[in-house]
């Protein structure tokens, strides 16, 4: 009966400890060369935003060993990237004052510990910088030759592969295409030299107003979409899809991470069409009965282009929420939207939609309507001008050319009558000049 006894605790104990372990998963190596980039991929349930601030390097006796360090999320797990110290030793990387779910729903703020040493003889053949990349346009690698040799680094991504020579302790900076990257997505960028290589991710948020033809051009209200909400609690969000080209968008298709399918449902999932120079609402219903956080890529795909924000909701117990609908992305002004309004003498040159507010955005040029640049209207006399003046001003300019045409006419006048004038004769006079002549 004793021994039943003591099994009967002896299991009970596992099941509790079981109950209590981290649902975190640290995914690293044991061991690291000296300079090599560590990078780490970090998975659970985190109930508040992991950052670098949150993550910690030891070394024996606790004490703290100053190593930069950057973390980001992507795709539902978070990355870290560090480039690890020369120093051969035992290390231990600590995350710690983030809460996190447990394995029985629980959740805790303790510290977690994941030993790990660096060791070798020899350093680690190149470093790379960075560990990871979030990015919607071409982006920089940093390589760094370690060996006391030239070495050659081979770079492959998205299918293209190319290698780079690097002299003795030299560091280069080398260009990485995501031309031909049409899906939001992660991927991997491969580095290999000698017996050094990485693996590292590379979310790509492709500039999608670049890839949709010039007759469509789709665009979200929101850049993305953050919230806490409440555990228990309906949580309703509208969000408007803006075409703001003259041409339709055809077979428009929603997407989601499967992680969001438990916590949320979009209505509508799809559009026949969307017609140019108008505007189609997203119903976003979140809900969730325990503590959890979720992010990943809300995605449009269409026959025409592609368009994507992100998400990043978690649940709380104390989550300041309401049932109201959330309208936050439906309140941007036209500005917010990266637009105009056009003044009352101009007009918009294409792209022109009454947004939410009932407000006439312009995602184009402003131009006056007489064809006059703008800050200058079109005059009676049909010339441009700043101020085309007042009509009770004073004639100033027309009496002073009326003045000058006097002139002129009497000048003329007083000329040639003086010129064909004949002089007056004395009559007297003659007639005493005659008589003395004889």
């Amino acid at each position: 009966m004793k021994k039943s006894g003591v099994m009967i605790a002896f299991v009970f104990g596992i099941f509790l400890l079981a109950s209590m372990v981290s649902a975190v998963e640290i995914n690293m190596k044991d061991s690291y060369k000296p300079s090599e980039t560590m990078i780490v991929k970090i998975d659970g349930e985190f109930l508040s935003s992991l950052t670098k601030n949150n993550i910690y390097f030891y070394r024996e006796n606790h004490v703290a060993v100053p190593i930069a360090k950057e973390v980001a999320s992507m795709d539902g797990s978070y990355y870290m990237y560090a480039v690890l110290p020369s120093d051969i030793r035992d290390y231990t990387m600590t995350i710690e004052n983030v809460r996190y779910a447990l394995a029985n729903g629980q959740s805790s703020t303790d510290t977690i510990e994941k030993k790990f040493s660096v060791s070798g003889n020899e350093s680690a053949d190149f470093t790379i910088n960075p560990g990871f990349m979030i990015t919607s346009k071409d982006f920089n690698i940093q390589l760094k030759n370690n060996r006391e040799s030239s070495t050659s680094v081979s770079l492959g991504f998205n299918g293209n592969s190319q290698s780079y020579s690097l002299k003795i302790g030299e560091t280069k900076v080398v260009t990485i295409s995501i031309i031909g990257v049409s899906q939001a997505g992660t991927m991997i960028l491969t580095a290999s030299s000698g017996g050094t290589s990485y693996s590292v991710p590379v979310q790509v948020i492709p500039n999608n107003t670049n890839n949709v033809p010039s007759g469509a051009l789709l665009k979200f209200s929101v850049d993305s979409l953050d919230r806490e909400i409440k555990v228990n609690e309906t949580k309703i969000i509208e969000v408007d899809l803006y075409n703001l080209g003259d041409g339709n968008v055809t077979n428009a298709r929603f997407s989601y991470p499967n992680d969001f399918s438990n916590v949320l449902n979009v209505t509508p999932m799809n559009f026949n069409v969307i017609e140019g120079n108008s505007l189609k609402r997203i119903i976003f219903t979140f809900f969730s009965a325990k503590e959890s956080s979720y992010d990943g890529y809300f995605n449009l795909t269409s026959d025409q282009g592609n368009s994507s924000f992100l998400m990043d909701i978690v649940f709380l117990e104390n989550a300041n929420s309401t049932n109201e609908n959330d309208s936050n992305g439906l309140n941007r002004t036209c500005y917010e939207l990266n637009g105009k309004i056009c003044l009352n003498t101009e007009s918009c040159d294409s792209q022109e939609i009454i947004i939410s507010d009932g407000t006439r955005c312009c995602f184009s040029n402003c131009i006056v309507a007489s064809g006059c640049p703008t800050g200058q209207v079109q005059c009676s006399d049909g010339i441009c001008k700043a101020d085309c003046g007042s009509s009770s001003s004073f004639p100033w300019k027309t009496i002073l050319g009326w003045i000058l045409v006097i002139g002129v006419v009497g000048f003329l006048a007083w000329f040639f009558y003086f010129k064909n004038r004949k002089p007056k004769v004395n009559v007297l006079k003659e007639e005493v000049r005659k008589i003395e002549k004889k």
